[in-house]
């Protein structure tokens, strides 16, 4: 039941990351929310690897966690580098006067439920 619940989550964190990736392209509000105008163009160059990373990234280990398949564990120490990684930019855009705290308090709460999925599936 926690293999199910912690893959279910990952899939969860990918599709969200997406989907917020949609919401601030399309949204000028909800991107206003996350990013000030200065630190939009710095946002824009992150998309790719961000989505790539952090969203295709958790929606692929956390179907592997839900297959259980022997490559996700490894996979999830790589995705937990990336998210702490992701975490770390957002922390130091609220340093400088482009960001907003809210999208840095809600990679805070991903990169605590990643590693805490992490450290779940090794004990495994």
């Amino acid at each position: 039941m926690a293999r199910r619940n912690i893959g279910l989550l990952l899939v969860l964190q990918g599709a969200i990351g997406i989907i917020w990736w949609i919401l601030l392209y399309r949204s000028p509000t909800v991107r206003n929310w996350f990013v000030a105008d200065a630190g939009w163009p710095v946002a824009r160059s992150l998309v790719v690897a961000d989505v790539i990373g952090f969203g295709l990234g958790s929606v692929i280990v956390g179907i592997g966690i839900l297959r259980n398949d022997r490559w996700a564990s490894v996979a999830l120490t790589a995705l937990t580098a990336v998210v702490a990684y992701a975490t770390l930019v957002s922390f130091a855009w609220v340093l400088e006067p482009v960001d907003r705290w809210l999208g840095a308090f809600a990679m805070l709460g991903s990169l605590g439920a990643t590693m805490a999925a992490n450290v779940w599936v090794k004990r495994q």
